[in-house]
């Protein structure tokens, strides 16, 4: 949250050693730096995780260049789980054309002695300058992006089965009576800030890293397995699987009596805010049968909760247009949307 807000990377100097005292922990620095519950700082690390910027400082046993600032790193992900020992996946390792001693750099508050130290960007910035010649700014660093997301959300996956969390979740729906609905008036994008104008509809701001998309899929993935365990509580049987199939929703679902349409949208929030395809909106205008399972929180460890919009309920929202299809053929019509 802190360096989504302030578009900062977080900062931490780790200490590194070649003596016999760091021959356990120290064995591939380059690509993994490990560390346990006895070490000073392991905390702030942990909590920063992937995307923070560390920098190595070498302690007074080192054999080479002692005492100095030596290299940076970048950490992809942190494991294996919630309990110690640790290790930091490290990537875009470099070593420092000029090793900074530590006499040259001042850091209130640093003990040497403390193998894991937060510092701040701008004193990052300024031993990276030092020490390469360069000074690194934050869109050089993708500071905000979360570029280890994928990886913590499949630790959250591995630690947290679905199965051991605690589903909170709404009644199916009644069935709605046949016939089309006719959706409430769409809302007109505005693009000046982050939400639509009231703030009642947010615009995404569409620039996404591959982690961001490896991260959603896991969701999506982790929504349908808990949207499908909460129905099955409550008494309904899956009939089918039709994420594959194109037909506007994801599961085939009885009671024995009645049929669901289930379509499914993970939520990583709180908030009832999801995108839907031109063809998932037909279904909601359509479909007596449809129902939207939008999961909120589906990383939470503990908690996850299940919300059952209802076709009236979904025509109803605030909506807005954030994509078009557009195409250019000397009149002719668009072909259909499959």
């Amino acid at each position: 949250m802190l360096v989504a807000l302030s578009k900062r990377p977080r900062c931490f100097v780790l200490n590194s050693t070649d003596a016999s005292v760091g021959n356990a922990w120290e064995t591939d620095k380059k690509q993994h730096y490990r560390y346990d519950t006895n070490v000073t700082g392991r905390m702030p690390l942990n909590d920063a995780g992937p995307g923070s910027l560390v920098l190595f400082y070498n302690t007074s046993n080192h054999s080479r260049n002692p005492m100095s600032y030596t290299a940076t790193a970048r950490v992809e992900y942190i494991g294996p789980g919630w309990t110690g020992p640790w290790t930091a996946d490290l990537s875009g390792y470099q070593e420092f054309d000029s090793p900074v001693p530590a006499r040259q750099v001042e850091i209130a508050g640093r003990n040497n002695q403390h193998a894991i130290t937060e510092i701040t960007w701008e004193q990052y910035q300024e031993i990276v300058a030092a020490g390469t010649g360069m000074r690194p700014e934050s869109h050089d660093v993708e500071a905000g992006l979360d570029v280890g997301g994928e990886r913590a959300a499949e630790r959250v996956t591995v630690d947290f089965p679905a199965a051991d969390v605690e589903i909170l979740g709404d009644e199916v729906p009644v069935r709605r009576a046949d016939g089309d609905l006719d959706p409430s008036p769409e809302r007109e994008p505005a693009y000046g800030g982050p939400s639509a104008g009231d703030g009642s509809v947010r615009i995404p701001s569409g620039r996404r890293s591959a982690s961001d998309r490896g991260r959603d899929k896991i969701v999506e993935e982790r929504a349908v397995t808990v949207a499908t365990m909460h129905l099955e509580n409550l008494g309904w049987r899956v009939v089918a699987d039709r994420q594959k199939d194109g037909v506007g929703y994801d599961i085939d679902l009885t009671d024995g009596e009645r049929s669901v349409h289930l379509e499914v949208k993970g939520i990583q929030g709180p908030r009832l805010e999801f995108n839907v395809t031109a063809k998932e909106w037909w279904r909601v205008r359509t479909d007596p049968d449809f129902v939207l399972a939008a999961g909120t929180d589906v990383l939470n460890p503990t908690t996850v909760h299940v919300n059952l919009l209802s076709p009236e309920e979904l025509v109803e929202a605030d909506r807005v247009a954030t994509q078009f299809r557009v195409a250019v053929r000397d009149g002719q019509e668009l072909g259909p949307i499959s």
